[in-house]
């Protein structure tokens, strides 16, 4: 017995049997996924050049600060620089995380751009489906009995078996 093939099975089939639409196909979405990564190492690389701008400004602020902190004999000024420090410090890590998430976003939406356009085939057109019959609602037999009258009367068929058996 032979397998009957699926209508998407055929229209594959036919598209293998023409010899330019498969290598088409292929190059395609080749092309897709190279830009896709490009775009994805440009997202990357944008995130690391910012990241490690930051640190090379907060590495600077550190030496500014211990600088005034060892060259000061003053408690007070120890404190202001240290505070000031602290205060860029905490700026800055909230800026990468505020960049990061943006950037991280921007890059995830781009991957998923390319998703939809590297996975995208030449789709074969749907056939129409013919309409379904609607089914005729069955009746009820009766009132249905809710299920905590039903539970007492079994439970009193059983009992009842059981004493007599």
């Amino acid at each position: 017995m032979t397998a009957k093939k699926n209508p998407l099975q055929q229209d594959v089939m036919a598209m293998m049997a023409d010899k330019t639409v498969l290598p088409q196909l292929i190059a395609e979405q080749t092309e897709s996924l190279l830009k896709a990564q490009t775009e994805l190492l440009e997202g990357f690389e944008e995130i690391a050049s910012d990241f490690l701008d930051r640190r090379r400004v907060d590495n600077e602020s550190a030496i500014k600060a211990a600088e005034k902190m060892y060259g000061s004999g003053d408690v007070n000024d120890m404190l202001v620089a240290y505070f000031d420090w602290l205060g860029g410090a905490v700026r800055r890590l909230t800026e990468d995380a505020a960049a990061i998430g943006e950037k991280a976003f921007s890059v995830a939406a781009s991957a998923a751009k390319a998703g939809r356009n590297g996975a995208s085939m030449a789709k074969p057109k749907a056939k129409p489906q013919p309409k379904r019959k609607a089914k005729p609602k069955r009746k009820a037999a009766g009132p249905a009995q809710p299920v905590v009258q039903q539970v007492p009367a079994a439970q009193a068929t059983m009992t009842k078996q059981r004493l007599a058996g």
